[in-house]
This record gives structure tokens, sequence and C-alpha cells, in this order.
């Protein structure tokens, strides 16, 4: 692949050797880039939008999901296809999967949308992935987005039958991203089916966030450089642990989010080998724009020294400060648990314990202890709130965002 462009990896060890006559635990920090150089066309668009019409939508948030809706429609070219689904205890197919060509009859159907009814949001869902899944293309960024307010509270709303449709559905290659808005959605299951569902989940408190919002999410499908992207590592005699939250495929790699310019996944792995030089072995492959597989792998090694030597040697200030974060994603979820017994006393305690921790790295990662500071402020206010941005946070750190 001498002209193919590749993402670059970074493999940043805590210590930069290892013991030689005693096994050695070691953590370390992955990046993931991709190419400097953004390919000259954008991968094409396959959308379903499933957005939620029921009767608590009423007033500025249906107006504010039909403005990201044609936000989101003017920035499609003839390339792209997109499908319109509305649902709240019914489900309607507001547009049928077409090209981007003729945008007023697009947009036309998107004002038509009003508030009525519950919330069938499975159905929404459903509708909207077949309807992607019935023109999916591999050279495609085949996704639906999910809008809602409210609680699943009609047909399938099992939050683990619901996951696993999403799943089976990204595993043959259409993604899903959930939008939940205002303060009585269910954020675990909106944040499970971006897991499941290889995409984002986003909180948005306000309904006046909801067009910057779409935008965050379109300008990162239209960056995107690789998609299905898999990640291996390989050594003789190693055991290999992952900090963040991935599946696995059926051979073992981790399934990772697509890889997109100017946003860079980063991952913590803690290595366990056995004495003697680090010799081994990172896997890469990812789906190009034109949907074919591409792969490469980046030779991992380190001397061996001996113990006395490995405890004076210095540790990589970055690695410290992304296992820090990780500490405090896990926080975040301990938090979430003492919220759902109404000990807002201990949640607020767990977040005041890591922030002096966060704050020691606040020059590589500034934005971690504000939001913590900011939770604390408000588990008062807002306990559910805080728990939705608690539950975004912490999906959004697992999955090597930022």
């Amino acid at each position: 692949m001498p002209n193919t462009p590749k993402p670059r990896i970074e493999f940043i060890p805590r210590k930069p050797a290892v013991q030689r006559d005693a096994p050695t635990r070691l953590e370390a920090l992955l990046r993931l880039h991709a190419p400097e150089v953004k390919l000259p066309e954008r991968p094409r668009l396959n959308l379903g939008l499933a957005l939620d019409r029921s009767g608590s939508m009423a007033g500025d948030k249906i107006r504010k999901a039909r403005e990201a809706a044609i936000f989101a429609i003017k920035q499609l070219t003839p390339q792209d296809r997109v499908a319109i689904v509305a649902y709240d205890s019914e489900v309607e197919l507001v547009l049928p999967s077409t090209p981007a060509t003729d945008k007023a009859a697009i947009l036309a159907a998107i004002e038509r949308i009003d508030d009525r009814g519950s919330t069938h949001l499975f159905g929404g869902w459903s509708e909207a992935a077949h309807q992607v899944a019935q023109h999916l293309d591999p050279a495609a960024l085949n996704r639906v987005l999910l809008l809602t307010d409210g609680l699943a509270n009609q047909g399938l709303t099992d939050p683990q039958e619901i996951g696993r449709h999403v799943g089976e559905l990204a595993r043959r290659g259409v993604s899903t991203s959930t939008l939940g808005v205002g303060r009585d959605f269910n954020e675990d299951l909106l944040a499970l089916m971006a897991d499941r569902g290889e995409g984002n989940f986003y909180f948005i408190e306000s309904s006046a966030d909801l067009p910057r919002i779409f935008a965050q999410e379109l300008s990162g499908l239209l960056a995107t450089f690789a998609k299905q992207v898999r990640l291996g590592l390989e050594g003789n005699g190693w055991q290999v642990e992952l900090h963040n939250q991935f599946s696995r495929d059926p051979h073992g790699a981790y399934r990772l989010p697509d890889l997109a310019h100017g946003l860079p996944l980063e991952l913590a792995v803690t290595l366990r080998v056995p004495p003697g030089p680090l010799q081994g072995k990172l896997k890469l492959s990812w789906e190009d724009s034109s949907g074919k597989r591409r792969q490469m792998s980046l030779p991992l090694n380190l001397e061996a020294v001996d113990a006395a030597a490995f405890a004076q040697l210095p540790e990589k200030r970055e690695v410290m400060a992304y296992l820090a974060k990780l500490e405090a994603t896990q926080t975040r979820r301990e938090a979430m648990a003492y919220l759902d017994r109404g000990e807002l006393g201990r949640a607020k305690a767990s977040i005041e314990a890591v922030i002096p921790k966060m704050a020691q790295f606040g020059d590589l990662y500034p934005e971690e202890a504000q939001e913590l500071r900011a939770l604390l402020g408000s588990v008062d206010e807002d306990a559910l709130a805080a728990r939705k941005w608690m539950s975004y946070q912490s999906l959004r750190n697992l999955k090597g965002k930022r």
C-alpha cells in the first residue's frame, strides 16, 4: 500500500523498559490519529433520522428538532441518502430513503412533523434502521440518528433487547448515534444503544443546543477517515487488559470507533509480559472511504533491565494523566450509582475526592477538572441533569474520545 494513507499510531509506555529477570506489569497509552492530509472526497452518507414527536416534544423542542434536521439536510450532497422517521405511539415514515437531490421536498417533509402521542422509541429506531439497511453501501457511512426526550413506553422497551438489536445491525455495518433532550429520557438506554451501535451519545440539556449538537455529529461523520476499525495486540506470553470499553470481534480484536481527522482516539492498556525484552506487535485494520479493508502493524519493542534499574526509571506523565482520567471516569459511574440510591452526599464526596488528582494534569486534560467541578454544583441543583452529564461524559471517555 505505498500510496495509501495510513493512521498514525503512538505507543507510549509508562516506563521505557521492562524487567529482565521478572514479569512486568506495564501500563501504556495508545493514540490513533487519522493522516494529516484529508482525502480529496469525503465518504458518502446514508442516514436515517428518527425524530421523537411525542407530546412532551411540544413547543420549542419540536421546533428545534426540525431546525436541527433541516441543518443536517442542507449539508448533504446528491451523492448522499437520507430517510426520515417520526415516532410517537405510532411510527410514521415521513420520507423513505432517497438521494439528497430534491432538498426542497425533503425540507417540506420535515416541516410537517408535529407533536403528539407516546414514545415508541424502538419502533422509530427500527424503521429508520431498516431504511438505512435497505440501501447499505460498504463505501458509505451508514448511520441512524435517534433523537428523543422521553422514555421508551410503547412496543419493545427492554434495554438489553433493544441493545441486542442495535448491536446486530452495527455488525452489519449500520451504526447508531443517540441524542437525548431535556431531563426525562433514559440515559442508560441511549448510552447503551450508542455503545452497542458503535456511534455517539449526546446529552442535550437545552433544546436550543439541538442544532449545534446535530452539527457536531455531522461534522464528525464528514471528517471520517476510517470505519469498522479493529485493534489487536500480540506478543509471546502476553496478557493484555484494555481499560476502555470496547467489545471484541470473533477474532478477538477490539472494535474501535470510526477514526476522524482532528479527533484522535486515546486508549490505555496494561501489558503483563514475561521476563526479558518486550517484543510484540500492534495490528490495526479498517475500511477506507471506498469500502476496502486495509491493515497495518506497528512493532512494539522495549529493552530489558534489572529490577533495580527498572525501579529507578522515570514514569511518563502522559500515561499517568490518562490513567487518572479513566479513574475519574470510573468515579462518575460510581456517583451515578449513589444518585440512583438517593445518596447525594456520597455522590458529591466521590467526585470531590478525584478533583485534586485531575487538577495535577490540568495542562493535559483541562476539561476534566472543569467538568468534575461543574458536576459538584449540578448534583445539588438538578440531580437528574447531573446524572445525564455523568453518563454522557463516562461513555465519551471510555470510548477514547475527548
